[in-house]
């Protein structure tokens, strides 16, 4: 194995692992629940492709926070998950403003970022 490949694969491995301290902080205070962890799980193997499968998966069966994460995933992909993510931001787009919408400061900053508008929403006291 050449030394190029090595020093990619070892530089796609630490972005995916940083990326993961960077997701769970990104998440709202005010969220008690953590995303899918078998997302994490995955995330945390390398497998990001996978983990961002079940985010969505969630996502689309109303869960806010993996909104949020694929949305943040899909707006970052290559960047902090190599080519195991593709960066798309019309997905992200979609993601986020599932989340933004039932109150995530981070979706809602991400979209204001986008120039995307998203209706102010009622948050649950």
């Amino acid at each position: 194995m050449s030394i190029q490949i090595k020093i990619l694969r070892t530089s796609t491995l630490i972005a995916t692992l940083a990326a993961v301290p960077l997701l769970l902080t990104l998440a709202p205070a005010a969220q008690a629940a953590d995303p899918d962890p078998r997302a994490v799980a995955l995330i945390q193997a390398g497998r990001a492709a996978e983990a961002l499968q079940w985010l969505e998966q969630a996502s689309d069966a109303g869960d806010d926070l993996s909104a949020e994460y694929a949305g943040l995933m899909y707006l970052h992909g290559p960047t902090l998950f190599g080519a195991q993510v593709p960066r798309d931001r019309q997905r992200a787009i979609v993601h986020l403003k599932r989340a933004a919408e039932v109150g995530s400061p981070v979706a809602r900053e991400m979209l204001r970022r986008l120039g995307v508008e998203v209706e102010d929403a009622v948050v649950a006291s």
